[in-house]
């Protein structure tokens, strides 16, 4: 927390996930977003400063549905087709219209937040980037006194697909919460491990989609195994030489999408060839808050998609609001998302599921 005219401030990320499947060829649809979602309901104003949005839930950015079922809802374009063909409306009810009509998504101003790509090559369906990693710079430094300690866990995505296949080993990820200290970039208090797959059914996993293309064939039975939480304990070991407040300005996820991808490509049919979309849209976070200090209010809903938190680095698109929207206590918004109506190209309907999250942070008094 940085302490500046007497005010604390604590990130904040507000979002929701939505889906539609159009059943008839009469015109586009439209998704509302639960506006619960994004109200604040907390005693503090909360400073919204990005708009992230991302496909949600896919196992494959595309699919055909030659070498394997389903022939029906996993047949679309691919999960690009969430994005790119949809519209998007944004209000602030009673002060401000971020669009006077629905605006086709590409059409908004985003910030260049994607992963830099690693496999190029037309027969080989990877999405690894150079990095794989989900970052976010915090708005304001998060300045937490000694004794203060930050707590964060990350599930389980869940695999996979139904008409069976591998089940790939544990990836390695690691979570960070870095320092204004020393080394370029900053120091960090990490917590590496090995990231399993839910071994529930799909309709148990808070990310899943009813495309026919996921079931529980992982290797946890918990969304939020221990091994995944940067625990208080994990947080107060790091700090056993420090001296004083610590400043902390941002957090980053990183999951080794290469090493799935590898095993995933080796499958043969229907796998090889096919692109896997990236981990981050597929993994709930669990709720995030400081211990010991602070407002010791949850910095987002638990089961936020992890791209919805890479407002600095990752696989959402990332638009910064030249107008950053202030949501006063019992403030919400209002968002609309518009789909195609009709059949894909493959004369099956698509499967549309997209989040939303806006980040930014809450100003608390001191």
């Amino acid at each position: 927390m940085i302490i500046n005219d007497e005010l604390i401030y604590e990130p904040r990320a507000l979002w929701d996930v939505q889906e539609g499947i159009p059943t008839t060829d009469d015109g586009e649809r439209v998704i509302t977003f639960d506006r619960e979602n994004f109200r604040n309901g907390t005693r503090n104003p909360i400073t919204l400063t990005k708009l992230l949005l991302s496909p949600v839930g896919y196992t494959f950015k595309s699919f055909g549905g030659v070498n394997a079922n389903p022939v029906t809802l996993g047949d679309w374009d691919a999960c690009a087709t969430a994005i790119q063909k949809c519209k998007l409306f944004l209000k602030a009810p009673q002060r401000q219209a971020y669009t006077r009509r629905p605006r086709r998504i590409p059409l908004w101003n985003g910030a260049p937040t994607a992963d830099i790509s690693m496999v190029n090559d037309a027969t080989l369906g990877y999405s690894a980037g150079l990095l794989n990693t989900v970052k976010w710079d915090f708005d304001k430094p998060l300045v937490i006194p000694k004794g203060g300690i930050a707590e964060m866990a990350v599930g389980c995505p869940l695999y996979a697909p139904a008409f069976g296949g591998p089940t790939p080993s544990r990836q390695t990820v690691t979570i960070s919460f870095f320092e204004a200290f020393g080394l370029p970039g900053g120091n960090a208090r990490t917590h590496e491990t090995t990231l399993g797959f839910y071994s529930g059914t799909a309709a148990t996993h808070p990310l899943s989609m009813a495309d026919g293309l996921q079931s529980g064939t992982g290797t946890d039975a918990d969304i939020y195994p221990p091994n995944q939480i940067l625990t208080r304990d994990i947080w107060r070991a790091q700090q056993s030489t420090q001296v004083g407040s610590t400043r902390v300005t941002g957090l980053s996820v990183s999951i080794d999408q290469l090493q799935y991808e590898d095993e995933i490509q080796t499958a043969g049919a229907p796998y090889a060839g096919v692109p896997m979309t990236n981990l981050a849209a597929r993994t709930p976070v669990g709720t995030t808050r400081l211990f010991g200090c602070g407002s010791g209010q949850e910095w987002w809903r638990e089961n936020i998609p992890l791209a919805l938190l890479g407002a600095t680095l990752g696989p959402a698109l990332v638009f910064a609001l030249k107008r950053p929207i202030t949501l006063h206590p019992g403030d919400t918004l209002d968002a609309e998302l518009t789909f195609p109506g009709g059949p894909d190209s493959n004369a099956v309907f698509p499967h549309y599921k997209v989040g939303m999250s806006f980040t930014g942070y809450a100003a608390i008094e001191g």
